[in-house]
């Protein structure tokens, strides 16, 4: 959804674009999406929640400072017998610059079905499984080095000691507290006369 909002007001604020309007039709978990990305949800925790039915969040493209870099406002409606309301974004007080609100949001974008597909890890529905398999495997090479990079195999091997002497310390540890073994000698305990040697003395 990000990429169709992004383009759509790039389009509106282009003077040679005859563009005005962009519909897009959302169910309830892109509302609530946008509102923590954008930092609405925190600032308004009454709208963390999921919205309700006939719920409309309008973003109006107005004039800014400079042609080039037009003002983004947020307006909301919960439900067909609400009103709308403005809300600000990014704890801004105000209307934010175009180029803010897409410098904030375009690194979360999914632009293309490839990416879809690496994203949501499938291979199958929505033309995945017609996707170039290069391609797909390439965004999928370059995710996981982006979000999991690999640790050497020296760093490993110290991280899988570590955590095997861990392992034998805490269970060394736990069979000492229950008597199970013991580390050290223990004295011998002197034998006491019984109290049937007593008597006999």
């Amino acid at each position: 959804m990000l990429p169709n909002i992004i383009t759509g007001f790039q389009a509106i604020a282009n003077a040679s674009n005859p563009l005005k309007f962009v519909y897009e039709a959302i169910s309830y978990k892109p509302f609530i999406s946008l509102f923590n990305m954008t930092g609405v949800a925190s600032t308004y925790p009454e709208l963390a929640g999921i919205v309700e039915y006939a719920a409309a969040v309008v973003y109006e493209v107005r004039p800014g400072a400079t042609p080039n870099d037009p003002m983004i406002r947020m307006i909301f409606k919960n439900g067909t017998n609400d009103i709308f309301r403005t809300y600000n974004m990014f704890g801004q007080p105000g209307d934010i610059p175009l180029s803010m609100f897409t410098s904030q949001l375009e690194g979360a974008a999914v632009n293309t079905t490839a990416e879809w597909c690496v994203v949501c890890a499938n291979s199958q529905d929505r033309g995945c499984g017609s996707c170039d398999n290069a391609a797909t495997a390439a965004l999928a090479s370059q995710a996981a080095n982006e979000h999991h990079p690999a640790l050497s195999n020296a760093a490993a091997g110290v991280i899988g000691a570590a955590v095997t002497a861990a392992v034998i310390v805490i269970a060394l540890t736990l069979f000492s507290m229950l008597g199970f073994i013991s580390f050290g000698r223990r004295r011998r305990q002197e034998s006491r006369p019984s109290s049937m040697e007593k008597i006999k003395e």
